[in-house]
């Protein structure tokens, strides 16, 4: 090991080899080839051997520390580098080191203080070590359920990773922002805002926000929230114009610090930090997302104001006897086992619903309606014993608190009587148990309707959306909510006091929508409860569109944008997919000519149809797959081409697989596609099946209902599953 004897020491103490670690080099080599070797346990031998003969020496120690935790053995870490602390409290590869060991031995919260001693520190000095500990920290909060920590501890580690990581981070990143499960207000960037003030304030803000810069965020969110409560004291004082100005810092500072708080993964802290930067904001969009972004937060996490979704768990005696009793209980229906699925024993040999009323049989759309079509109370699924000596048979029944569930409850027990016994939970005794939760206030939402397996998908998101449209114009406007101080929506119409809240809980519905493809329109839904229309954010050839938050990218006025500005719009909203604002933005790209030999229109006509199709305008869907196919592609394309556009045009006309649009196109896909695709006439052959279609055209010595042995082309795989799958259900889903 070649080193210059007047460089830096590697030990971090910051004086020169020669007059520090000098003479250990040889032995520290073979340590390393150990390293990288994978070999620890004969690194540590070396290591332990050497401190032994160089007990001051901070090189060996860190190196142990540092082996320690290659060797998953991070908790043991500490000792060694509290040793070198305590001597050399300086030590930037020791405090590096520390801050990891910190984080992998004692978690975020004990470690807290030694992780952000690191990051402010070392980052510079140590970015392999600070990257290494920013990926560690993002990935456990993610794990929690810290979107905005995770996320900004990823930026983090984006800036200091090595040219060989910064792809894999950023693939994270986009990942993150892509993914629709996390609501749309915690996508994206969210950015500090600049506060004016005098030389000495201005210098507190660029403290705080270098703090945050380098992943100090609770200490930043400290500062940010002692220089808003200082200026909140001060406008007490001022009138007119100077407190207009002063109201404007305050909101600054609130903001910033929600936002430090939330990276910090303290959400609760965040929330309360934004609603007073809500407060304080006399710009009411600006208000509306720090108010948003507070409900989000504040709602994250809290089952004080949470409904719960609950099992009860019970032994079974003998399965095949409890299926019997089960098939012949009224309302307890069995749905059928998924299709293709090789045996399991970690599988339910058995899923049962426990409707309120009868199921409604046919494709008669007329005999649907919220009224008939029944309601699933609970599901319940049976466990066969694996083998002798291993767990025993055993069924659990989910479903949503309160009345419907107790009921369910009763029948199961009166109708398995002495076939099961109830299982309760060690040490308290209790019966039922918390399987999930969910926001009290979309209860009316969670209840899942059941159709039989052949009802038409039409007929199933038309009920889905009457249920929504009920939801939005009976249920939701006459529910007090704490954000309203207790008023329901119609009551806080003309209310100042609370229109800020009561924009921001629109918000929430939008996110709600957006995850769960609903329709909703925030500029109707803001006229119907008189509040102000959104105003269009000011634009020109600087904005960076890339860089906005999902609330600020849905203002932009996006026919002023320039040709690159509205390239770059699109790749933003593809990511993010914020179905409120994308559609505008896509019609504003089809008009723009100039700039589609810049984009993929195909994803663009794309994007277009499905929204149709979101939306149930079928015809409207079908006008831009035509665009779509309209498009020209080369020869060796073209088969491809069509295959894909007439897959998507049968995804929408499956709505009524009765309609003779929809036959005539299973038709084509049989004679057309099929001779060259035989995998697509497995495909048609299930979707006839299921929805018991008439096909005469298909060939009289096919075998109905085989599924090629590929599988390659499913019903499930190639358009939307159809209603009756056996999942396990969760409230919410459809």
């Amino acid at each position: 090991m070649a080193l210059d004897v007047y460089a830096v020491c590697p030990c971090g103490s910051g004086k020169k080899l020669k007059f520090c670690c000098h003479g250990l080099e040889g032995s520290i080599e073979q340590v390393v080839r150990h390293q990288s070797a994978k070999q620890y346990k004969q690194a540590l031998q070396l290591l332990n051997a050497l401190d032994k003969k160089h007990p001051q020496s901070a090189w060996v120690k860190n190196l142990q520390a540092f082996t320690l935790m290659m060797d998953k053995r991070g908790p043991e870490a500490i000792g060694p580098l509290t040793k070198v602390l305590q001597v050399q409290p300086d030590n930037l590869y020791s405090i590096s080191l520390f801050g990891l060991a910190s984080f992998l031995g004692s978690g975020w919260k004990a470690g807290k203080t030694a992780i952000q001693r690191a990051f402010q520190r070392c980052s510079n000095e140590y970015p392999h070590i600070i990257y290494f500990l920013a990926r560690s920290v993002a990935e456990f909060m993610g794990s929690v359920g810290s979107p905005l920590a995770h996320r900004q501890y990823l930026g983090l580690a984006m800036r200091l990773a090595s040219e060989e990581n910064r792809e894999n981070v950023f693939m994270e990143l986009i990942e993150f922002d892509g993914d629709t499960k996390i609501p749309y207000i915690l996508r994206g960037s969210h950015d500090l805002v600049p506060v004016a003030g005098d030389e000495a304030f201005e210098k507190e803000v660029r403290k705080s926000a270098k703090l945050a810069f380098l992943g100090c965020n609770e200490a930043a969110g400290g500062l940010f929230a002692k220089l808003a409560e200082t200026a909140e004291t001060e406008l007490a004082a001022l009138s007119g114009d100077d407190a207009a100005k002063k109201r404007v810092a305050v909101a600054s500072l609130w903001w910033n610090s929600g936002l430090c708080r939330a990276w910090d993964g303290d959400e609760k802290a965040a929330a309360e930090a934004l609603h007073r930067s809500a407060k304080h904001s006399d710009e009411f969009e600006a208000a509306v997302e720090a108010e948003t972004l507070a409900q989000t937060l504040g709602r994250r996490g809290d089952r004080e104001h949470a409904h719960r979704v609950v099992q009860s768990t019970y032994k079974v005696k003998m399965v095949s006897k409890l299926l019997t009793l089960l098939d012949a209980t009224p309302l307890f229906v069995r749905l059928p086992p998924p299709e293709g699925q090789a045996p399991d024993p970690r599988q339910p040999v058995a899923t049962y619903r426990v409707l309120d009323k009868n199921p409604v049989i046919g494709s008669d759309s007329a005999s649907y309606s919220l009224d008939t079509v029944p309601r699933v109370a609970a599901e319940i699924v049976v466990f066969a014993s694996a083998a002798p000596g291993q767990q025993e048979a055993a069924l659990a029944i989910i479903g949503i608190e309160g009345e419907s569930f107790t009921d369910s409850l009763a029948k199961l027990e009166a109708a398995g009587g002495e076939e099961i016994e109830k299982l309760t939970a060690p040490g308290t005794g209790e019966s039922i148990s918390t399987n999930s939760v969910f926001e009290k206030e979309f209860l009316p939402l969670q209840y899942k309707r059941h159709f039989e397996a052949s009802t038409p998908l039409g007929i199933i998101r038309r009920i889905n959306r009457d249920n929504w449209s009920k939801f939005l114009t009976n249920d939701w406007p006459e529910m007090p909510l704490a954000a309203l101080g207790g008023k329901t929506p119609k009551q806080a119409i003309g209310d100042d006091s609370v229109r800020v809240p009561l924009a921001a809980w629109l918000q929430q519905i939008d996110m709600y929508a957006d995850r769960f493809g609903l329709p909703f329109d925030v500029p109707d839904e803001r006229a119907k409860y008189s509040l102000p229309v959104a105003t269009p954010r000011d634009v020109n050839e600087h904005t960076s569109v890339g860089t906005l938050s999902v609330l600020q990218f849905a203002r932009l006025p996006f026919d002023k944008l320039s040709d690159q500005q509205l390239v770059a719009a699109f790749k933003r909203a593809a990511l993010i997919q914020h179905k409120g604002s994308l559609r505008s933005l896509l019609l504003t790209i089809v008009e723009r000519t100039s700039c589609h030999d810049q984009l993929d229109m195909a994803r663009v006509y794309r994007f277009l149809s499905d929204l149709g199709s979101l939306l149930m305008e079928t015809s409207e869907a079908i006008r831009w797959l035509d665009k779509e196919r309209a498009r020209t592609v080369s020869a060796s394309e073209q088969f491809e081409h069509e295959l894909d556009c007439d897959m998507r045009e049968l995804r929408y006309r499956l709505d009524d697989p009765h309609d003779p649009a929809c036959s005539n196109l299973l038709r084509r896909m049989w004679e057309h596609y099929g001779t060259k695709v035989p995998e697509l006439r497995g495909y048609v052959t299930g979707i006839v099946n299921h929805y018991k279609v008439a096909a005469p055209w298909m060939t009289d010595g096919e075998a109905v209902g085989a599924i090629t042995s590929g599988g390659v082309w499913t019903p499930e795989s190639a358009a939307e599953k159809p209603a009756g799958e056996n999942k396990l259900w969760l409230p919410g889903q459809s």
